[in-house]
């Protein structure tokens, strides 16, 4: 059965479930889903057979909560007295806060189910549920739509869409637009909800578009295309569906939301792999059936890639082609489980990088520099995930990137933004050693990405109460797996906290992500261009974790091109890097991969 809802003007409806199997009395039972979103934004308020006087008692032991949690049970509950097949059981429901924050589209589940102790401690992740009855789906629809979008692709195609406040395609009745190039306008249809002309590659400015009712307007990015004609590849690499255990919205309409919604040009899911290489309810070759589907050279490129989680350290690994994703976690059972289960919670890079069967394998840090617990636990209690610490060990071929930004903020010092101030550099934490700017001074030679880290099936937007999106540029010289993850291992890519920026800059000719040797009186000579989607305010040049230069800007262009020489007499000459950050008027912010400079003797 499925019921429909809007998760902020609808309450939940009572619902009724039909007993499959006798429940004898004395039995528990569990009100539970294999949705973690749903365990959040619900409480459990009644549970009562129909025909009987008294509710059926909700049972709460103080051991319970964390257990529950892992259950995503909403409560176990005691039946005093036989319930027979066949009785209808009703279930009420109370929204928490927490689900005005959902993401519309989704489907959650609902279910009676008993669940078997030893099954559950033999592995919490798969969800060893016996149903009573029939599983009911809850049904989110999105919201009105409120907004107007628009995205230009490196083919000059464009794409419109309408969207509700939380970013969801949300179609209208009359949805004609018309997008001003130049002198011309274009009219486009935007049913259900996105549409797309091709406009000519030689039109490259941002494009004006509005509702032909006039209602609402807005602007696309810039033709991503660099003063060369290289293009620049737009994607979300870091993004769950109900695949993860914490994750929901199926994969395929995550892919189609990518591809045709917001006309990204590559998009990977990382959902969470398990010790056993696999993601509970599903195999990777399930995953990898699907992507393959969407996965076309040339106009929509799927990144192989799933999360592996530790108590100390989050990481996502990335392949070049899917059936290297398949073979690594063939090699998790008997390689990867027996040893990272005798390293308790820590995250053993040297276990995972032995299983890699290619130096283009990449695996990526992530909301490095927080814990879970912050303003939450007991001092000194343990997080259930705390912040990457930075190994010694250097790993060159593998941990090349890190995600510099997603929902939770950026992670390029450990000095968070002042709270008296607007969050500059959306620094909302730090300090606890997991920054961009550590990794790069214990010598680990990172570049960026950006990406969301979204749990409900939607590449690109924030979510779960995400205070920020995500997004990755990307140079490389075809539109493919194995081309954008080539690119991503040689660094030639930067991080935005979501507009399109079409972005490049060279130290020496040589571009984002270079290493170089030079001579200690050589010149250091930087070009940069930005073109934005708002009046950019911010331009700087990074370097030891300091401000090397800062640019003089306008504040009222969309774009920006510069020069600068490091001829500072104290300027450093080994171990040298740089990298450039930029902020818009709306807030969006930028970060370029670094160079690196080594003293040539």
């Amino acid at each position: 059965m499925k019921t429909k809802l809007n998760h902020k003007t609808d309450s939940i409806p009572e619902i009724q479930f039909q007993m499959e199997r006798t429940v004898e009395a004395g039995c528990r039972f569990h009100v539970c889903s294999t949705s973690f979103r749903l365990f959040h934004s619900c409480t459990l308020a009644a549970v009562q057979v129909e025909g009987k006087k008294d509710a059926l008692s909700i049972v709460k032991e103080g051991s319970q909560p964390i257990r529950d949690a892992m259950k995503h049970s909403l409560g176990t509950i005691q039946a005093e007295e036989s319930i027979p097949k066949g009785s209808w059981v009703q279930v009420t429901l109370l929204p928490a806060k927490e689900m005005l924050n959902v993401a519309g589209d989704l489907e959650w589940d609902l279910r009676l189910s008993i669940i078997n102790e030893q099954e559950f401690e033999a592995n919490i992740c798969r969800f060893p549920y016996h149903d009573l009855a029939q599983p009911v789906t809850l049904h989110l629809t999105a919201d009105s739509a409120t907004q107007l979008e628009a995205y230009r692709r490196f083919n000059g195609e464009l794409i419109v869409r309408t969207s509700d406040s939380n970013g969801i395609t949300s179609p209208l009745e009359a949805s004609k637009v018309k997008a001003s190039v130049g002198t011309d306008t274009v009219l486009i249809d935007c049913q259900p909800g996105h549409g797309s002309a091709h406009i000519s590659t030689d039109f490259e400015e941002n494009i004006s578009v509005e509702m032909t009712s006039g209602n609402w307007q807005t602007r696309s990015n810039p033709l991503p295309r660099l003063p060369h004609g290289e293009a620049v590849f737009f994607g979300d690499i870091h993004w769950h569906t109900e695949l993860s255990t914490d994750g929901q919205r199926s994969l395929n309409r995550a892919l189609a939301f990518a591809r045709d919604d917001i006309g990204l040009d590559f998009a990977g899911p990382s959902d969470h792999a398990l010790d056993e290489g696999d993601y509970g309810r599903a195999t990777v070759r399930d995953q990898v059936a699907i992507c393959e589907r969407y996965n076309e050279a040339g106009k929509f490129a799927v990144i192989p890639g799933f999360e592996i989680s530790r108590q100390y350290g989050h990481c996502n690994v990335y392949t070049t082609d899917f059936e290297k994703l398949i073979r690594l976690s063939d090699r998790f059972p008997d390689e990867f489980s027996p040893r990272i289960k005798q390293q308790q919670g820590v995250y053993g890079l040297d276990t995972i990088v032995s299983l890699f069967e290619d130096e283009n394998t990449l695996i990526i840090p992530h909301h490095t520099n927080m814990d879970n617990a912050a303003g939450k636990g007991k001092p000194g209690s343990v997080p259930a995930w705390a912040a990457f610490h930075w190994p010694h060990k250097k790993y060159p071929q593998h941990l090349r990137l890190i995600e510099i930004n997603q929902q939770r903020g950026a992670f390029e010092s450990e000095v968070p933004d002042p709270l008296w101030q607007p969050a500059f550099w959306k620094q909302f934490s730090g300090g606890l050693g997991g920054s961009a700017q550590t990794g790069l001074a214990r010598g680990h030679r990172i570049g960026f990405i950006g990406g969301t880290d979204n749990h409900n099936g939607y590449p690109t937007l924030e979510g779960n109460g995400g205070r920020i999106g995500g997004i990755t540029g990307v140079i490389a010289s075809d539109l493919s797996s194995e081309s954008i993850v080539k690119a991503l291992h040689a660094r030639r890519c930067y991080a935005t906290t979501g507009a399109r920026m079409v972005a490049t800059a060279s130290l020496n000719d040589q571009l984002i992500g270079s290493e170089m040797e030079l001579g200690m009186t050589a010149e250091r000579a930087f070009t940069i261009s930005i073109r934005g989607t708002a009046p950019i305010e911010t331009v700087e040049i990074i370097s030891f974790g300091q401000v090397a230069h800062s640019f003089e800007v306008t504040g009222k262009e969309d774009s920006f091109s510069g020069e600068w020489s490091d001829d500072r007499p104290e300027r450093p000459v080994e171990d040298v890097y740089y990298y450039v950050r930029a902020r818009q008027s709306d807030g969006h912010c930028l970060w370029m991969s670094p160079w690196w400079i080594d003293l040539k003797l």
